[in-house]
């Protein structure tokens, strides 16, 4: 058993080492910024492939994901890639549970992929409509608006600031395993 348990490892060494390098969103009072350089978009360095094959590459992998690509997906051919869907219950506030309408765009260049910072909006509908914000710092009397931030840049809710970042942080993380993955069109 021990042995299986280190052969595991092995094998996923070199997957756990490479998402090791991806660089993280980190969410702040003003949206998403990147954990190493502080822009509010992302860089994925893909070294020796065209712009034309990321793009391509991109959109199988997209393509692959949803059962209705069409439905969620609008580009402009070789330029970017903009997904725009709807996650259900995926973040948390305390005891409500908020969906996600968000959109995501990524740009191309010569062995780079431009990730740009995550648009997100959070409803949820128990008895009335619910809207979670990035910040407000307002008083809601029927608790139907409420924050991640509030006044003074203060974190209010951080389960829901931990949920987004890892939402993307895990989605992103997906795309470049895929993107990088030079066995995928070995079938």
């Amino acid at each position: 058993m021990q042995h299986l348990f280190t052969i595991v490892l092995l094998l996923l060494r070199p997957a756990i080492s490479f998402t090791q390098n991806i660089d993280k969103l980190i969410l702040t009072s003003k949206g998403f910024i990147s954990k190493k350089t502080h822009h509010d978009y992302i860089i994925l360095k893909l070294e020796n492939q065209t712009k034309e094959t990321l793009y391509k590459k991109s959109l199988i992998c997209f393509n692959s994901i949803y059962k209705s690509p069409k439905d969620v997906i609008s580009k402009v051919d070789n330029e970017l890639i903009t997904i725009h869907e709807v996650a259900r219950n995926c973040i948390r506030r305390k005891r409500h549970e908020f969906n996600m309408d968000y959109s995501l765009t990524l740009r191309f260049k010569d062995g780079k992929i431009k990730i740009e910072q995550p648009h997100f909006e959070l409803t949820s509908y128990n008895r009335t409509k619910q809207t979670l914000h990035l910040r407000w710092d307002k008083f809601s009397f029927y608790g139907s608006d409420l924050g991640i931030y509030g006044r003074k840049n203060k974190i209010k809710s951080p389960q829901a600031k931990k949920d987004l970042e890892h939402f993307f942080n895990e989605y992103i993380e997906k795309i470049t395993i895929n993107l990088s993955n030079s066995d995928s069109d070995n079938w």
